[in-house]
């Protein structure tokens, strides 16, 4: 990220790893065996990665939230990577993981204006059985 971006790079790894942009990447990248979905650059120039107007107090806001949540997410992922032989330990931490995934993807609805709910997106995996 060039030094005078505003945005916070954990902002756009929370983007680029969300459901919403799998779902966009599924529907314009192409589909290969094995179901890998191909991101060229067709897919990558037309990402939807909303921008946030940093005069407005609710957008800086979100923003920041998505940040905060994206940096404990990567923490508890390293946390689950480092107890990987602990299995009493891997049991909380998986929930919790699972439950802060929850939270982004709660946020990421919001930041995207998806409306009341989220059935507009099904899971990958579900559409190409």
């Amino acid at each position: 990220m060039p030094s005078d971006c505003p945005y916070n790079i954990y902002y756009v790894q929370a983007i680029l790893n969300s459901k919403y942009v799998e779902w966009f990447s599924a529907i314009l990248g192409e589909v290969f065996r094995g179901g890998y979905i191909a991101r060229g650059t067709k897919v990558l120039n037309n990402l939807p990665i909303r921008e946030i107007d940093f005069q407005n107090k609710n957008d800086v806001l979100l923003h920041d939230s998505i940040v905060k949540l994206q940096i404990e997410l990567i923490q508890y992922h390293d946390e689950i990577d480092n107890n990987s032989s602990n299995k009493r330990a891997l049991i909380t931490l998986t929930r919790t993981f699972s439950a802060l995934q929850n939270q982004m993807d709660s946020l990421l609805f919001d930041l995207f204006d998806l409306g009341s709910e989220d059935v507009l997106v099904p899971l990958i995996k579900e559409m190409y059985k």
